[in-house]
């Protein structure tokens, strides 16, 4: 028997536990790649040579640029093994859904269609991820290079001994960076664990989504559930208006929005945790009801969560 459509719809809790799982390892690797570039820092600016020498100073630059790109490695494998660990949940999941004859013979055939196109559209390393990447290096660099030309020029101007500006140089290097803050193509900052915490969650859920859809139309179902709950966000978050409402994957059953439509208006953005869950055929009628049910509590609720967050302000302001 496949599991119920209520089953079906209380699975918040299995995407923020693997996103909780999945960001304590991305913070892993942050501050791995954060600890390998402090100690090389640390050694370099020890060397005797660090305020006289440009090529040691170059070789740390080099260090830092490599260590980051480690880093961007790091995260790559990670991507992988969170893609393939999310997929197969998500597929067995799909596979409870659905009556036995149904179901798909394993999921490393489900896999091999699918494994490639996944890697593919959700991944933590795409463009901005590696911008992200890049301008922590260069930002690093840039700020060693600084400490430099600020101090040989004060030395000018004190008339400091080789060894008075060697160990000036040594301080300001040695003292903690200046927090590193990403900027995006919307011309938000970001710190590095937040930003990658946004992509963690948003990959998480689009690849359990993305999983649980193809298993069910694999097997010919074309009705999903919004499932998840009314937004913690307050309005204009753009799931207030379908939580909880039938979607079309295809567009081919009357009556119903696609999930393109509802994508297109703002559905599943960075952030959003909802998920979806097949309606099988004989199920309509039940998810009709859920669907007047989340329409009639759509107000109260959304005027709840708005009071919430104003609370939530004045509490911060405070």
């Amino acid at each position: 028997m496949p599991a119920s459509l209520a089953a079906r719809g209380q699975r918040k809790h299995i995407i923020r536990r693997a996103i909780q799982q999945n960001q304590a390892d991305v913070r892993e690797i942050l501050l791995t790649s954060k600890a390998r570039v402090d100690s090389a820092i640390l050694q370099a600016a020890r060397d005797s040579r660090f305020a006289t020498s440009a090529r040691v100073r170059d070789r740390l630059y080099g260090d830092i640029q490599g260590m980051y790109e480690r880093m961007g490695g790091d995260l790559a494998k990670w991507n992988s093994t969170m893609t393939r660990e999310t997929m197969r949940e998500w597929h067995n999941l799909g596979i409870k859904d659905l009556p036995a004859a149904e179901r798909a013979a394993s999921f490393a055939q489900f896999s091999s269609r699918h494994l490639e196109d996944y890697l593919s559209y959700v991944n933590p390393l795409g463009a901005k991820s590696l911008t992200a990447v890049n301008t922590l290096a260069s930002q690093d660099v840039r700020w060693l290079r600084h400490q430099f030309v600020e101090v040989f020029q004060d030395a000018q101007v004190q008339g400091l001994s080789m060894r008075e500006m060697s160990k000036t140089l040594q301080s300001r290097v040695l003292d903690p960076r200046p927090d590193w803050k990403f900027i995006d193509t919307a011309g938000r900052a970001w710190k590095p664990e937040h930003y990658f915490n946004m992509v963690t969650r948003t990959s998480v859920a689009d690849i359990s989504r993305q999983s649980y859809v193809d298993t069910a139309s694999d097997a010919g179902h074309d009705l999903f559930l919004v499932e998840g709950g009314a937004p913690t966000a307050p309005p204009p978050d753009p799931c207030w208006d379908y939580y909880g409402q039938i979607l079309s994957l295809t567009g081919n059953t009357p009556g119903y929005a696609t999930v393109a439509q509802a994508e297109g208006d703002g559905l599943f953005h960075p952030n959003c945790v909802h998920f979806l869950a097949v309606v099988l055929p004989e199920e309509i009628p039940q998810a009709t009801l859920i669907q007047e049910r989340a329409d009639e509590g759509r107000s109260d609720a959304a005027e709840a969560a708005t009071a919430a967050h104003e609370e939530s302000k004045k509490r911060q302001a405070a």
